[in-house]
């Protein structure tokens, strides 16, 4: 009988997945599916659109004097909430301003002159 035969082994991604770092990997991954997917369902009924997500895992290998070293490591990239916009114009000194200098402003503060007509009392 063969001694490799008794000795356990994945022989599927999936069992691969689940031995690395114990399990951790593997659990840390199906709650960060769970995070994705509860954030692009909120995200879509706050937002509407079609929200997306990402999640990269990568998985480094290395090999010295017959043992392999396995290092996996993941990221997730989530929607984020959207953000307003500004209309901005440039100044002659290279400042940012709402007012667009080469339109006139007619709803600004202005001076008002002194009138002399008479108040009314009602």
């Amino acid at each position: 009988m063969n001694d490799e035969q008794n000795i356990p082994a994945a022989t599927t991604f999936g069992q691969f997945l689940q031995m690395l770092e114990d399990g951790e990997l593997h659990e840390d991954l199906s709650n960060k599916l769970l995070q994705i997917n509860e954030t692009l369902n909120q995200h879509f009924q706050d937002y509407g659109g079609k929200p997306k997500a990402q999640l990269d895992l990568s998985i480094k290998f290395s090999l010295e004097r017959g043992a392999f070293t396995i290092e996996p490591s993941f990221k997730t990239k989530l929607p984020e909430a959207p953000r307003g916009k500004t209309v901005a114009w440039s100044t002659k000194d290279h400042r940012f301003t709402p007012a667009n200098p080469a339109q006139l402003n007619m709803f600004g503060v202005r001076e008002v002159g002194g009138g002399t007509s008479e108040v009314k009392q009602l």
